[in-house]
């Protein structure tokens, strides 16, 4: 009987994403009343915490997402780690995105990155642009902890093709392509995004090939570009790749502009 009525005063709840920790409950909370137990010490009405088996059956009898969402926490306290995260996984699926997100973090602090990862991606196609990115980065974060659960280049391509205009995303794509030997991947991803101006594209794609030993083929890259007329940024850079590749051009440049006009060679010198 008294199971019943608690999961007749649960049932009316207004569904919550918050856990209410039972030190702030009032009696105006709908937990109060199932979390909380009374007693007479020395003529003293005293209140204390529901004990948590009770309490998790008190939980188990009601239908709302927030008695779930309590539910959980109360069968993880009881060292019930599979029904703490099926309580999750049937709040999260009714309350739905951001619930999703919520349970993502809630295993990843809980040392369950299996269900951390899974919900992440449920949670990830419903949340606002800000939330997404969020998500999307501590996905990452997750996977590079736990690379037998998901790839975390993956994850990270993921990420960018999220938001194709995000150049930095795209960046720390294509330098995790590099990292890992794929270099003809990361040149494939570097050509064919717009997130990226044509300048940094430029510059990224001769760091590549330096960082991969063609300090050669990095120099022409940016020599055949010399005569546009890009940024400080780009001149720093091709000083670098001349010095690293090619340290004898700028004498011959010199050497030319004493007998003749050349216009190539005066670019040079000049950027």
């Amino acid at each position: 009987m008294r199971a019943r009525v608690w999961a007749a005063l649960l049932a009316v709840a207004v569904a919550s994403a918050a856990v209410i920790p039972w030190a702030e409950l009032t009696e105006g909370d709908w937990l109060y009343a199932a979390a909380t137990r009374f007693t007479l010490v020395d003529g003293h009405r005293v209140h204390y915490p529901t004990p948590t088996a009770e309490l998790a059956r008190l939980l188990e009898a009601g239908k709302d997402a927030a008695a779930l969402r309590h539910l959980a926490e109360a069968r993880l306290a009881l060292g019930d780690r599979p029904g703490a995260l099926e309580a999750m996984r049937r709040w999260a699926g009714d309350q739905g995105p951001a619930a999703w997100a919520e349970f993502a973090r809630w295993a990843a602090a809980r040392q369950e990155p299996a269900a951390a990862l899974k919900a992440a991606e449920r949670a990830l196609p419903g949340l606002p642009e800000d939330d997404r990115r969020r998500l999307a980065d501590e996905r990452i974060l997750w996977a590079e902890r736990h690379p037998e659960l998901a790839d975390p280049i993956a994850l990270i391509q993921a990420r960018s093709e999220l938001f194709p205009g995000d150049g930095p995303a795209l960046e720390r794509w294509v330098r995790a392509l590099e990292q890992a030997g794929r270099l003809a991947e990361a040149e494939r991803a570097l050509a064919g995004s717009q997130a990226l101006d044509p300048e940094r594209r430029l510059l990224l794609s001769a760091d590549l090939r330096a960082d991969h030993g063609d300090r050669q083929g990095a120099f022409r890259l940016l020599d055949d570009a010399v005569a546009r007329p890009w940024s400080l940024t780009f001149r720093m850079a091709y000083a670098v790749r001349v010095d690293q590749a090619a340290a004898e051009a700028p004498t011959a440049w010199r050497a030319t502009l004493e007998h003749r006009f050349d216009s190539a060679a005066l670019v040079r010198l000049c950027t």
